[in-house]
């Protein structure tokens, strides 16, 4: 909701209730969200900096639920800042820490993006496809449908590219989805020299 300023008091809170029981695990989960905040500020070498220090925390205590989440957003962190393979390498460490389907398959969907980023186009439909056909989430499936609508442009594939197009077009998808869809169909008809099409999107 962007209510860091609220959200920093909550996690504040956790943070004394989580020292007074003497639970590691919240305190974890505390710091994990002064990260995030750092992370919607912007103040990414920050962020990247408590991320750091919560994965030497959560390696030898148990804490794999906390560390799945923490090598998460520490990859999304590298990627933010360039470091695209770091954040493959995290990335797939956290794939593999992760116990939680959901949390599997944003992920992947992040891992593949990453790829794509990379060059590694192959990889990336191998994520993607993965998501599509095991995703428990429906916005989850529809966002690597449209990765996988970007990689047929990339690819200069047309055919792949207005397959997936026609597919999710008319969808009642959430607002961000949408938009990603739109800008995706955007791109791709400027590849194909569809300008029109593409002024319209």
């Amino acid at each position: 909701l962007g209510q860091l300023d609220v959200a920093r008091e909550a996690y504040t809170r956790l943070r004394g209730v989580a020292t007074e029981a003497k639970s590691e695990q919240y305190l974890l989960l505390s710091e994990l969200g002064f990260a995030k905040i750092a992370i919607e500020r912007g103040n990414l070498p920050a962020a990247a900096g408590m991320l750091d220090q919560i994965l030497i925390d959560s390696r030898t205590n148990g804490q794999e639920t906390v560390r799945a989440k923490a090598l998460m957003d520490r990859a999304r962190v590298a990627n933010q800042l360039g470091d695209l393979t770091a954040a493959a390498v995290l990335g797939h460490q956290a794939l593999e820490c992760s116990k939680d389907p959901m949390e599997r398959d944003r992920i992947l969907v992040n891992l593949g993006m990453t790829l794509t980023h990379m060059g590694l186009w192959g990889e990336a439909r191998d994520a993607y496809l993965v998501v599509t056909a095991v995703a428990q989430e429906v916005s989850m499936r529809w966002l690597a449908h449209i990765n996988l609508m970007e990689l047929a442009y990339l690819e200069g594939n047309e055919l792949q590219f207005e397959q997936y197009r026609r597919s999710a077009t008319g969808l009642q998808l959430p607002p961000y989805i949408e938009a990603v869809f739109h800008e995706t169909c955007a791109n791709g008809f400027c590849r194909f020299g569809r300008f029109e099409e593409a002024t319209i999107a």
